[in-house]
């Protein structure tokens, strides 16, 4: 945004964000659907948003609502053909990759080897990873896992991460809030996740602005 807020990070040598370029790639989640706007610059309150905030960054927000990372009809898949994985600005310093939710609910999850992106999820990471990695050869790429999705969309994250040699954040972990996915057996109390949830979620899916500052953090580091 360029517009510093009173938690701007000083541009120093050990800033590696100051400055840059940050192209997030995603669905609504990425998108910051239910954040809301910056009052001065109409931008989504997404965690994107925050983390170019901080460092005096720029983010291209690549995250639409609904969308998919295997290229499925009606679904802006990342994957398509001649699709938006090939439209990214090549100046683009950082590029993260979080799809999953709605791919679990429309698409086919696949096998490892899998290379066509129309036929399951693996296909389109093992379409959209080595292009990216060929012609953003500078650039920092990193994957997330969803927080939502199955446990075998979570997988296929990290094992696409491991395949191609990308780094992999995973959301989902026991490193990363509770009130982001992995509520079901937790040892925390009821009320507790309630109270979170209610703080830090729009809709109890999309996190508010509160939410997305939360999480910017954690994928900030």
């Amino acid at each position: 945004s360029g517009r510093k807020g009173k938690d701007t990070i000083a541009g120093s040598k050990y800033n590696s964000l100051f400055n840059k370029i940050y192209n997030g790639c995603g669905d609504s989640v990425t998108n910051g659907t239910q954040a809301g706007f910056d009052a001065l610059t109409s931008d989504s309150l997404s965690y994107g948003y925050y983390i170019t905030e901080r460092n005096n960054g720029t983010f291209i927000n690549n995250g639409i609502d609904g969308s998919t990372m295997q290229d499925i009809a009606g679904r802006n898949g990342f994957a398509a053909a001649n699709g938006r994985y090939t439209q990214l600005d090549i100046d683009s310093e950082f590029i993260t990759i979080l799809f999953g939710i709605n791919d679990a609910a429309n698409g086919t999850l696949g096998a490892i080897n899998d290379t066509d992106p129309a036929a399951s999820f693996y296909g389109a990471f093992n379409t959209v990873l080595p292009y990216l990695l060929n012609k953003h050869n500078i650039a920092k790429i990193g994957l997330i896992t969803p927080y939502g999705a199955t446990a075998g969309h979570r997988q296929a994250v990290k094992d696409m991460g491991k395949k191609w040699g990308v780094a992999v954040l995973d959301l989902y972990d026991e490193n990363e809030p509770l009130v982001f996915g992995r509520e079901s057996g937790s040892i925390i109390n009821g009320p507790t996740v309630t109270a979170w949830k209610a703080l830090y979620l729009a809709d109890g899916t999309h996190p508010n602005a509160l939410g997305n500052r939360y999480i910017s953090s954690i994928i900030e580091a």
